[in-house]
């Protein structure tokens, strides 16, 4: 969203009803702010001034400008899950980098994958402004690991978060380290152990 809303405003375009209330209260924080000051928001988080290559895509940007506009939008938003499950059984990853990264994941991640396992197919979306991505691969056995331990890993290096917005549960629990260092694990384990010595609450979720 993020994204696109600097990309409207590069290429000059209507953006009288660019942005609903919640898109400015996810960029700024403020559900009232300006269009200037959603852009100038925009330029301290994605570093545009420094690294043009987030524009490349100025081009396929969609601004909706009234009610059935943005419906039609958040139908082709919300239809991306299904329409991946359309080509097959994906390993699903929802992980997180710096904005500014995001370019070098994308290509990285496609690298990466791709040299393991030559008929994968790697796609991404997620959440620009926030450096979310949710990372569908497909053409992989479902129970090789080996992908996500690939992905995970590939996140750490670049120091994000492996798990963005679903959380860690037991999926990722193996992975936990890659974002967590030892004395906040430390701090983690201890807490746990405070408040259920007997291990009752949600079992073997984040600890074994």
């Amino acid at each position: 969203q993020g994204v696109a809303i600097a990309a409207a405003m590069m290429k000059g375009l209507h953006t009288h009803e660019y942005a609903p209330r919640k898109i400015k209260q996810s960029v700024t924080g403020r559900g009232n702010a300006t269009k200037e000051q959603v852009w100038q928001m925009l330029q301290h988080i994605l570093k545009f001034e420094e690294d043009v290559r987030f524009m490349d895509a100025t081009d396929a940007v969609a601004v909706a400008l009234d009610s059935p506009g943005r419906q039609i939008l958040w139908s082709f938003r919300e239809s991306i899950t299904e329409a991946i499950a359309q080509i097959g059984v994906a390993h699903k990853l929802d992980v997180g980098v710096a904005p500014r990264l995001l370019d070098q994941f994308a290509h990285e991640v496609r690298t990466a994958v791709h040299s393991s396992f030559a008929h994968s197919s790697v796609l991404l979306f997620g959440h620009l402004a926030e450096g979310n991505v949710h990372v569908n691969v497909i053409n992989v056995p479902p129970t090789d690991a080996t992908v996500d331990d690939l992905v995970l890993r590939l996140v750490g290096s670049m120091g994000g978060t492996i798990a963005a917005e679903h959380g860690v549960g037991r999926a990722k629990r193996d992975w936990l380290h890659l974002a967590r260092s030892p004395a906040e694990l430390h701090v983690m384990r201890a807490l746990k152990s405070a408040l259920d010595p007997e291990n009752l609450l949600n079992p073997d979720v984040l600890f074994a």
